[in-house]
């Protein structure tokens, strides 16, 4: 809702418009007060807040390749400043990150003694909860 003080309103095809309101007196251009910058527009002081950085979780299963959960295996996710986090995979195989920034590429990847793993590059824009990993099949020789 908009209230105005004075001034002419009006609106047309589902659009409103305020003109010609009173506003509180500003002086200057910006008025700063840590950590926050205000900016006169029209008359009025605003604060343009950054966008906040949203999170979510990531999560999924490391499997033997015949579908057991491989417990403490080792799941490291990096960013692409090669910033990495690592957590260990419970005794059923699962793991989780949480606050993940939404809008990053990662690449996870899982190390373990026994079995290796195709890493997986992800691009998370929201919870992720079946990133799983099964292993390769051991080689014959």
């Amino acid at each position: 809702s908009v209230t105005a003080n004075g001034g002419l309103q009006n609106s047309a095809g589902g659009n409103f418009a305020v003109d010609g309101t009173a506003g509180q007196s500003a002086a200057g251009q910006n008025m700063i007060s840590s950590p926050y910058v205000y900016t006169q527009v029209g008359g009025f002081w605003v604060n343009f807040f950054p966008p906040t950085a949203a999170s979510v979780t990531v999560r999924g299963r490391v499997m033997t390749p015949d579908g057991r959960g491989l417990m403490n295996a080792r799941v490291v996710m990096t960013d692409s400043k090669g910033n990495s986090r690592t957590v260990m995979t419970t005794h059923f195989g699962y793991y989780r990150f949480e606050d993940v920034q939404v809008g990053e590429l990662y690449i996870f990847r899982v190390e373990s003694k026994r079995y290796e793993f195709m890493p997986q590059a992800v691009v998370v824009m929201e919870d992720i909860d079946n990133l799983d990993f099964v292993a390769m099949p051991r080689k014959s020789f």
